[in-house]
């Protein structure tokens, strides 16, 4: 019913200079990246947690993108806490750095329930996850390029979801 990828699959360990802006696509127009996933999703009949780097209203965001078994852009979740590479310009991506999310993050209704969506970092705070819960979610989805392990048992224990990672 839904694929989970990897958090910045699309540049991570990729050994090719390019800035942001290069990289980031409009989260409400499909770019080259999220148009491949979005064929994908229609083919296999799923969702897809598609998580790339997004640009909107010049800002920049390391976010996962929901598309839908249609292959139509559901909604968009902006990572909340971004590593300090992520967010001082220059340090890991040419041409700006990450801005954090809200601290609420949304919540999406799919045809098999409520699910959320968190990325890396995010499993260090509690709050997001306590946000989710409170919101409704069954099943939250987490792109990440680091396990967090026993951090996310405790938050699926803790706040009575599954939790399923890439």
């Amino acid at each position: 019913d839904i694929i989970c990828i990897p958090e910045t699959f699309q540049i991570s360990w990729v050994n090719e200079s390019k800035t942001l802006d290069e990289i980031a696509e409009d989260e409400n127009t499909p770019g080259p990246v999220t148009s491949r996933m979005a064929e994908v999703a229609k083919r296999q009949n799923c969702y897809i947690v598609c998580p790339i780097v997004t640009k909107k209203n010049g800002k920049y965001y390391n976010s996962s993108i929901l598309l839908n078994r249609q292959g139509k852009i559901d909604g968009v979740y902006h990572k909340i806490h971004p590593t300090d590479t992520e967010i001082i310009p220059e340090v890991y991506y040419k041409g700006g750095g990450m801005t954090p999310g809200t601290l609420k993050p949304p919540v999406f209704k799919t045809d098999f329930g409520t699910i959320g969506l968190q990325i890396c970092m995010d499993a260090a705070w509690c709050g997001n996850w306590q946000s989710l819960r409170e919101a409704g979610a069954e099943v939250v989805f987490f792109p990440s390029q680091a396990s967090y392990g026993d951090t996310l048992v405790h938050h699926a224990w803790f706040n009575h979801y599954y939790i399923v990672s890439s």
